[in-house]
């Protein structure tokens, strides 16, 4: 007859507190798409699709899952709250089971549940997911390809705002055979107590030891003793002794077993409590296993840091509208937070010229240290900072600086108890060194792999960040003359035409070309052509000083000037300024008709806009008030008005 589930087996302690955001899917799981070339909006795949910025950050995302996922030692899975339908598993959940991937994706997880343990498999899954329970555990069985059954201890952990739960599990099948020969005799207790590998003992009523093994005598720290007929709350830490008696006390009361969760020194141990009752039905023994569940715990803190990252990295990847101190700051302290440091310094070096370019420091760095913003040495002769540069790997030292061997850091400097400092590389040059500082616990692999992953992906972004910057600056502006182009200009005017329209404020729009500029280049040539071009291009620009004025080149000889909120009167004082400033250059011009030097007829056009009037009248006008100044002589100015009529 089969052994049913017992109630006590789904008890709620907190176990895990895990999450991943998955991207849902219905079918197997795709490989992952090599990311190969930066896209002004986005990224480029192998296959040649182009990726959103927002669908370039989510395949991040799920790539880094499944990674973690296929690392991790047990069976992990995800399956859908609503349909209860298997969305992810790792290899081991297959392994174990001995089914395809495919076999178990999209199917109900009730489809290889024992029978007997469907229904309060099911009942437990609904009552704390409906309760909002944020982690809750359970044991099943489930059958395995070859027709058997294995015992699965399951911690999972809803995610209803996702509407998925994800889940870890471990046969425990050698476990359970083990409790249920612990109930024959205390011969048969003994033999399987000296062969179980984790700390087991047996307690009476009154807490009194009765039989253990080697791993529990050298869990209290009595390694080699016998420990039968000593008090159990003799054995534990005082501050344990109340909790452990709580406990027990309670099951010799209920008669139901239960689980509690102790750390000592770092370590987490995982306790079973099973009750052994008499024909009575009285607790006369307890029957204890505790597991070292540390390994747990360090998993559990490496998730979180890897969701924390994740989301962190989301964030990162999606400030498209901050500044690139703004982004480094913030990369910046959100490395410090996920290494969980005190400090953080983010040095930018040009590593050829032995030079440091710019430097970020952390809020709490500049609070406490006075050397902040004080110049540092070159690279070849800088301390502890640059070691992971000079090393060109991540570097990390966990004694203090005031230690014998060790470089002492220069006065004013904040103390430093131990750090980590990681290189940043743009393919084999180093461009950056990011180091944090004063983590309370010691710096390890998995820091140093935090830190380099986050700051090679902020470099990563501030790269794309500025080659998209450049290519934005080159559509909007003139090659030779390094001014706004005509793009640049209609796009201005169109804005500055609106605000004016909403804001009722005049605008003013010149119209400027340089006075028989063909005959120049027929005579001196188009290398000088494009010298005379870009010295009056400078000259134009030198005169407009305010933010919302613009001058760009319209095409050949000719350029064009935006003048927000200016009038007529203001408008022809700077053409005229302008007209004089060119003609002061002095460049040779024997071609001309209108003086020896280079000079430039302008058209004027003021207007106030109103309802009815377009933007193109306002450059048609301006246009014709060019044509005026030519006609008459060039080297002169000209004006229209357009008013309401």
């Amino acid at each position: 007859m089969r052994e049913p589930v017992s109630d006590s087996l789904f008890a709620c302690p907190s176990v895990l507190s895990y999450n991943y955001t998955v991207t849902g899917k219905q079918d197997n799981v795709p490989p992952a798409v090599p990311l190969t070339e930066h896209a002004e909006d986005g990224l480029i795949t192998a296959d040649g699709r182009l990726l959103p910025r927002s669908a370039e950050s989510s395949l991040l995302a799920e790539d880094e899952l499944r990674n973690f996922f296929e690392l991790y030692p047990d069976m992990v899975c995800i399956f859908d709250n609503a349909s209860a339908r298997f969305l992810m598993v790792n290899s081991v959940f297959s392994q174990v089971l001995g089914y395809p991937e495919d076999r178990l994706l999209n199917s109900p997880i009730y489809a290889f549940i024992h029978p007997d343990d469907i229904d309060p498999t099911r009942k437990i899954i609904q009552e704390k997911i409906g309760q909002g329970c944020p982690v809750f555990s359970f044991v099943n069985r489930y059958r395995k390809a070859d027709g058997s059954y294995c015992w699965m201890e399951w911690n999972a952990r809803p995610r209803s705002d996702r509407g998925v739960t994800y889940g870890v599990a471990r046969d425990i099948t050698d476990r359970k055979k083990i409790e249920a020969s612990l109930r024959l005799s205390d011969e048969t207790l003994r033999a399987f107590l000296n062969a179980i590998g984790e700390a087991a003992y047996i307690i009476n009523a009154d807490g009194i030891v009765l039989e253990h093994n080697e791993p529990f005598a050298e869990r209290v720290g009595m390694l080699g003793k016998i420990l039968r007929g000593r008090s159990l709350f003799d054995l534990l830490p005082p501050e344990d002794v109340r909790r452990r008696r709580n406990r027990i006390e309670e099951i010799i009361r209920t008669g139901r077993g239960g689980h509690m969760e102790d750390e000592r020194d770092g370590r987490f141990v995982f306790s079973s409590l099973y009750p052994i009752k008499n024909a009575e039905g009285e607790v006369i023994k307890i029957a204890v296993l505790g597991q070292d569940i540390t390994w747990l715990r360090r998993a559990e803190e490496v998730m979180l840091l890897n969701e924390e990252r994740l989301e962190s990295l989301l964030n990162l990847s999606q400030m498209s509208s901050a500044t690139e101190e703004e982004i480094r700051t913030y990369a910046l302290e959100e490395a410090i937070s996920l290494t969980r440091s005190a400090y953080g310094f983010l040095f930018f070096v040009n590593e050829e010229d032995d030079t440091i370019e710019d430097t970020v420091w952390s809020r709490e760095a500049k609070q406490n240290c006075i050397l902040e913003g004080v110049s540092h040495a070159p690279i070849c002769s800088a301390g502890l900072w640059a070691e992971g540069l000079r090393q060109r790997r991540p570097v990390y030292h966990n004694t203090p600086l005031s230690a014998p061997d060790r470089q002492k850091p220069p006065s004013g400097h904040v103390p430093i108890l131990r750090y980590l400092s990681v290189p940043v590389f743009d393919d084999d040059r180093i461009v950056a060194v990011a180091g944090v500082a004063n983590k309370e616990s010691m710096y390890d692999e998995t820091d140093a792999a935090q830190l380099g992953l986050y700051m090679h992906t902020m470099w990563a972004i501030l790269k794309q960040r500025r080659a998209s910057e450049l290519l934005r600056r080159s559509s909007m502006e003139d090659p030779l003359t390094g001014l706004a182009n005509r793009r640049r200009f209609d796009e201005a005017f169109g804005i500055e035409w609106r605000r004016a329209l909403r804001e009722k404020h005049p605008l003013s729009l010149f119209f400027l070309d340089i006075d028989f500029f063909k005959k120049f280049n027929d005579f001196y040539g188009h290398q000088a052509g494009d010298d005379c071009l870009r010295r009056v291009a400078d000259c134009l620009k030198s005169v407009l000083n305010r933010a919302g004025d613009l001058i760009a080149r319209y095409g050949g000889e000719e350029f064009v000037a935006i003048l927000p909120n200016t009038e007529l009167a203001g408008a022809i004082k700077i053409g005229e300024t302008m007209r004089e400033r060119v003609m002061h250059l002095g460049i040779p011009h024997e071609a001309s008709k209108a003086a020896p030097v280079v000079t430039i007829s302008i058209g004027v056009v003021a207007c106030e806009p109103y309802e009815g009037i377009r933007s193109h009248e306002i450059i048609e006008a301006a246009d014709r008030a060019l044509y005026e100044a030519k006609k008459e002589g060039r080297n002169k100015i000209r004006w229209h008005v357009l008013e309401r009529d």
